[in-house]
């Protein structure tokens, strides 16, 4: 059964190789060592632009991240699910997108 990695350095590495995160021109540019925090960015290419000239989803930008640094934080006896989640767009973006996620205390105990 495959498994991410469980480390900052090894999931940095892994996505930026991971195919969708690849073309969605999606990368980490930090992470805290105990998984806590991220920055990441998503660069506009014409293959993650719609047709106005825009990034397609910046919702891909963060999809993955709490639900990884969860599955870091609480260990590999727990299971993590994201079940739901929202967005609230303030304007369209058309350049280089970047998001701090940080993880909240409360949802490690």
């Amino acid at each position: 059964m495959f498994s991410w990695p469980q480390s900052s350095h090894g999931l940095r590495r892994w996505i930026h190789l991971w195919p969708p995160f690849l073309g969605a021109a999606i990368g980490i540019k930090h992470i805290v060592l105990d998984m806590k925090a991220m920055d990441v960015e998503m660069k506009l290419r014409f293959w993650n632009a719609n047709y106005v000239g825009t990034h397609l989803s910046l919702f891909a930008i963060t999809d993955p991240f709490y639900m990884l640094m969860l599955m870091a934080n609480l260990g590999c006896d727990s299971i993590v699910w994201d079940t739901s989640a929202s967005i609230r767009y303030r304007k369209t973006q058309k350049g280089t997108v970047r998001a701090r996620i940080p993880l909240d205390r409360r949802a490690i105990g």
